[in-house]
């Protein structure tokens, strides 16, 4: 465990760094973002269409509709995916690439140097994540903007857990590559293959972006129970099937 945190350490810090400035940024720039959705040239481009109008209406007067807009539906769940993957893809295969996954296993079982990757990486990310929806609702208090709690753990708790279902696909593919840059390229597709998604009515439902940034959360509806079971199912799923290769794989 303790080697694990170490090989994590760095790249923690810095993604949690950034990920709180990131929410603390969007919060102070509200007023300057406002102020250029409402310039001359914004308004003459937007008269002509009622929705997008509405929209920018809803941005500029409403700081929930703008956190969501701005932050929960947009910059958070892309910081969520983006680190997700940084943390995972070169878990197994750097140890692959260079040779120190003979040594570990040397030293453990298997079950052992799997779930100690995972459960490292799981903690690391989860808290990652958290403190990007937290950190917005304090940043947001103390600057004297009100956002309901409720909401803000809403949509952290759904985007922690898609986040740990993107994370879980990168060790995934972690193990199938003895180079590094390969899980990485793959796992980008894989999400922006999530994301297209979105786009066709008969597998909307692959969309976990969707669910991380769900928008009945921002109407009052609460979190989709049924989505959370689904994503928890997919994510035990990928998790059991990466055991099974890593048990079976010719180091």
């Amino acid at each position: 465990m303790k080697k694990e945190w170490k090989m994590l350490q760095i790249r923690f810090i810095v993604l949690l760094v950034v990920m709180i400035s990131s929410a603390v940024v969007v919060v102070l720039t509200r007023n300057f973002a406002i102020g250029a959705l409402n310039s001359p040239e914004i308004q003459q481009y937007i008269k002509n269409s009622s929705k997008i109008a509405s929209i920018v209406g809803k941005i500029s007067t409403n700081f929930t509709y703008y956190s969501f807009s701005q932050w929960f539906g947009k910059s958070y769940i892309q910081l969520v995916a983006i680190f997700a993957i940084i943390l995972s893809s070169s878990s197994f295969s750097k140890e692959f690439s260079k040779k120190t996954i003979y040594l570990i296993a040397s030293r453990m079982t298997r079950w052992q140097v799997y779930i100690s990757k995972n459960s490292i990486g799981w903690i690391a990310f989860s808290i990652i994540v958290i403190s990007g929806g937290i950190g917005y609702l304090i940043a947001a208090q103390l600057a004297g903007y009100h956002l309901q709690p409720s909401q803000v753990l809403s949509w952290t708790f759904t985007s922690t857990i898609g986040g740990l279902l993107l994370y879980q696909i990168g060790m995934y593919l972690s193990l199938l590559f003895k180079d590094q840059m390969k899980p990485l390229v793959v796992g980008i597709a894989i999400y922006i293959g999530l994301y297209i998604t979105s786009f066709v009515r008969e597998i909307k439902f692959l969309n976990v972006f969707s669910y991380m940034a769900q928008d009945e959360v921002l109407f009052g509806k609460g979190v989709n129970i049924f989505s959370t079971f689904v994503a928890l199912g997919i994510f035990a799923v990928i998790f059991v099937c990466g055991y099974f290769q890593f048990k079976f794989k010719d180091l």
